[in-house]
């Protein structure tokens, strides 16, 4: 196992760094399409406090993230699908955040179950769920389902 790898795009390298470094923390997107899928945010810096930031998605709602940005800024942000889960009732020990949407397919991938919501502004949100995680109740397709994922699980990627 590779203890550094490098991604390249074009002749140019793009990013290098340990495997997780570059998986956790993609500088660009590029790199983050490079080694798994994500998911994009895209709104508005609604607030800022702190190093806490609330993003408005419009119609699909409000996120939080860790970040210094711009009030009133247009940004994207991103998730990974395996960092998200359909709420339950369980307590959770960090700050999570919340957005509903229609389920519009459900695909069996042997170890893992890949799902994709529909959000109120159209966009397609994928959640990828390992079955000793799966969903505590059957959800169908067409059914409305709430996801959670941590704050900390939102990251932006600034390409300048």
């Amino acid at each position: 196992m590779a203890t550094k790898m490098c991604i390249m795009e074009k002749g140019s390298i793009k990013q290098s760094g340990t495997p997780a470094d570059l998986y956790e923390r993609p500088k660009s997107s590029f790199v983050a399409n490079f080694l798994g899928e994500i998911n994009c945010l895209n709104g508005r810096v609604e607030q800022k406090t702190g190093n806490m930031t609330t993003l408005s998605l419009g119609k699909s709602g409000k996120i939080q993230f860790i970040a210094g940005v711009d009030e009133n800024k247009e940004q994207q942000c991103y998730v990974r699908p395996e960092n998200i889960f359909f709420y339950s009732n369980q307590e959770h020990n960090q700050p999570m955040n919340s957005l509903e949407g229609i389920l519009i397919s459900i695909n069996f991938f042997g170890n893992h179950t890949r799902y994709q919501i529909e959000l109120a502004d159209g966009s397609i949100f994928k959640v990828s769920l390992h079955h000793r995680k799966a969903v505590q109740h059957k959800i169908s397709r067409g059914d409305q389902v709430r996801m959670l994922f941590a704050v900390s699980d939102v990251f932006q990627i600034n390409e300048n």
